[in-house]
C-alpha cells in the first residue's frame, strides 16, 4: 500500500476525497485499499421530512413576529430603565442635599455649644469669626 492509504488524512476525509484516493492508488499500482471500519458512535440521520409551503411560511412569519416583538420590548425596557435611573439619581441628590443641610444645622449647633462652653453665650461672632454655610457644590461632587 502507498503512503496515502496509510495516512491519517485518509481517515478524516469525506467520501469524494476517498474516491480520488482510490483512483490514485489504482493508477499508482496499489489496487488494494485499506478497510476502514465504521465508527461505533456514528450518527445516522433520517432524510428530512417534507414540510408543506404553508407551514414553512407560517414558521417564517412567526420568526419575523418574534423579532419585531423583541425589538419593541427592548425599546420599552430601555425607556423604563432610563426613567428608573433618573428617579434613583434624583432620590440620591435629594438625600445628599438633606445630609448637607443636616451638617449645616449641626455645625451651627456645635458652634453655639462651643460659645456656651467658653462663656460667650450662643453667639460666636466674636473675634472677627462668622459662621459660613457649607458649600453645596463641593459636597454634591
Amino acid at each position: 500500500m502507498c503512503f496515502i492509504c496509510h495516512n491519517k488524512l485518509y481517515f478524516s476525509c469525506n467520501n469524494l476525497e476517498k474516491v480520488f484516493i482510490f483512483i490514485y492508488c489504482l493508477i499508482s499500482g496499489h489496487p488494494e485499499m485499506p478497510i476502514v471500519a465504521e465508527h461505533p458512535n456514528r450518527v445516522i440521520l433520517k432524510p428530512p421530512l417534507k414540510v408543506s409551503p404553508t407551514i414553512r411560511a407560517a414558521r417564517y412569519v412567526m420568526l419575523g413576529l418574534g423579532i419585531l416583538y423583541g425589538m419593541t420590548r427592548q425599546k420599552y425596557l430601555t425607556i423604563k430603565h432610563e426613567h428608573f435611573v433618573r428617579k434613583v439619581g434624583e432620590a440620591h441628590l435629594r438625600r445628599k442635599i438633606a445630609e448637607a443641610q443636616e451638617l449645616q444645622i449641626k455645625g451651627k449647633k456645635s458652634l453655639c455649644e462651643v460659645g456656651k462652653e467658653l462663656g460667650l453665650g450662643y453667639s460666636v461672632d466674636w473675634a472677627g469669626y462668622k459662621y459660613e454655610p457649607i458649600d453645596m457644590k463641593k459636597i454634591l461632587k
